[in-house]
């Protein structure tokens, strides 16, 4: 896909477009992501981003750790977050 090979936008890592919409009716229930480590990821290590109308649903972290995460787009934050819900 186009996203793939764009460079990145304010809001998404790599997204062409300066406004990232997810998909409306896309669906991201019961995710786990367990024993995850991350050593010096270039940018932020986080972005979760779901529709309004569809949010992300019982999204878990268990033991993920970034080592040095790095600091662009989201500075001290590393991460961006929006309509998740998690457990």
């Amino acid at each position: 896909p186009s996203w793939e090979v764009s460079t990145p936008g304010p809001a998404c890592l790599e997204c062409p477009d300066p406004v990232c919409n997810p998909p409306v009716g896309g669906s991201f229930v019961n995710i786990l992501l367990k024993n995850v480590l991350i050593n010096n990821p270039k940018r932020s290590p986080g972005l979760l981003m779901a529709s309004s109308a569809t949010p992300m649903q019982n999204i878990t972290f268990d033991n993920v750790r970034v080592n040095n995460p790095g600091q662009e787009p989201w500075g001290s934050d590393y991460y961006y977050c929006k309509n998740v819900v998690g457990r």
